[in-house]
């Protein structure tokens, strides 16, 4: 088994980490997602056949990018994807 790490933007709450979590257990190989949420880190067990570039992709899409990744109309673009993955997080708990 192998781990990533991965220090994100905007994670406020567990909408959110059910958002990530959610999303990321589909990624074949991934066998486990550890979510804190007061540091915004994000550990993903996997397979070995897991890239770092798929999960932070998918972060990015989800509107949870690495930490200093994006600014400007980027980043707010990225903060208001959390906004809705965060509510949809809330309704399907």
């Amino acid at each position: 088994m192998d781990v990533l790490l991965f220090s994100v933007e905007s994670i406020k709450c567990g909408g959110c980490t059910k958002t990530i979590e959610t999303t990321l257990n589909r990624i074949l190989g991934v066998i486990n997602v550890e979510i804190d949420i007061e540091e915004n880190n994000i550990k993903v067990t996997h397979n070995g056949t897991v890239k770092k570039k798929t999960i932070s992709k998918k972060l990015n899409v989800l509107g949870y990018p690495e930490a200093g990744t994006l600014e400007g109309l980027s980043q707010k673009i990225a903060f208001t994807k959390s906004f809705v993955s965060c509510a949809i997080g809330k309704l399907n708990s």
